[in-house]
């Protein structure tokens, strides 16, 4: 059952263009005025705007920060019905991967947000730089019977268009590249990572559930000097409507899952390949590869074309180096 607080959210939602009485607001509800006023002063302690005047009342100005009820109200799917919205937080990887192994039956999917996470990571525990209002960082768990975890490498490349589509969405004057498998670059400059763990049944072998961690740079001005030099934020100008951001990622993601990859979003995804045609070096494991990207395959392999002229599809691994 709804608070106050959350259905005076909901109703202003519904008409934030409007000024609304408090004595409307007693009357939709059926509580004290009193009780209306309580709610407007915790909304607004919680980051919303909401400006009052005389004979008029509230009119609803947005907020700056992440709330789990206004990506509910934005998104189209039902992929995600329980969004959590932390302050600070270790790492919301750390944070839905423990949620994951203290679940007894995990019933359904959840997303983690955090305004700002004070170890946030990336692929080999790399440290992802993620100070408060300027990112959107989340994490998604994701309930699924995946029986072979090669699969993993399709559904990875999928996750990363889904971002790319969210962020056009946002910025259309903005050209999102990839970097295999799963880096969005803007400028040459990685602008977002994206990190999938299987949490997987010892018994089986089979994946229990997957947690998705995306890590993205909107407006952010400084980074730590070892980093600056190879990553940027979208537009340190603009203030993306994060909470609209985090919903439509949602429902990129739900279409991603349900379209057929092979037939609909692996082009798309060629596309924004920053590798295509370029000599690279791929570390796998304790090997390294250098060779000439010649594709995606239809698994999401990356498809390279060796110094000693063989071709070869890996399913992982990291590119390290890219020669533009």
């Amino acid at each position: 059952m709804l608070s106050t607080k959350e259905k005076v959210l909901n109703f202003f939602m519904k008409n934030n263009t409007q000024w609304i009485s408090g004595d409307s607001l007693s009357k939709e509800f059926d509580v004290s005025r009193e009780t209306i006023w309580k709610a407007i002063n915790a909304l607004k302690k919680q980051g919303h705007q909401i400006e009052s005047k005389r004979s008029y009342g509230y009119h609803y100005l947005g907020t700056e920060k992440l709330s789990s009820q206004l990506i509910k109200h934005y998104q189209n799917s039902d992929l995600v019905n329980d969004i959590e919205v932390l302050d600070e937080v270790n790492s919301t990887q750390i944070y839905a991967k423990n949620i994951v192994n203290q679940s007894i039956n995990l019933n359904q999917n959840k997303i983690v947000f955090a305004e700002k996470q004070v170890n946030g990571y990336g692929r080999r525990g790399r440290s992802f730089f993620s100070p408060a209002k300027t990112g959107l960082y989340f994490s998604l768990i994701l309930k699924n019977d995946f029986k072979n975890l090669n699969q993993l490498g399709l559904l990875m490349t999928g996750i990363s268009m889904a971002v790319v589509r969210a962020l056009t969405y946002f910025y259309p004057e903005k050209n999102f590249q990839l970097k295999w498998v799963n880096d969005i670059y803007l400028n040459n400059k990685k602008i977002a990572g994206i990190l999938t763990e299987a949490i997987t049944e010892l018994e089986s072998n089979t994946s229990r559930a997957l947690v998705i961690g995306v890590g993205i740079n909107l407006s952010t001005i400084d980074f730590p000097t070892e980093i600056k030099n190879k990553v940027q934020s979208i537009d340190q100008n603009f203030n993306v409507d994060r909470n609209r951001l985090a919903a439509k990622i949602i429902d990129e993601i739900d279409q991603i899952l349900t379209e057929n990859p092979k037939n609909i979003f692996l082009p798309e995804y060629r596309e924004k390949l920053l590798l295509m045609n370029r000599t690279v070096l791929l570390n796998v494991g304790n090997q390294d590869f250098t060779g000439k990207v010649l594709n995606v395959d239809e698994d999401g392999q990356l498809v390279m074309k060796l110094d000693n002229n063989k071709i070869r599809h890996f399913n992982s691994g990291e590119v390290t180096k890219v020669h533009f």
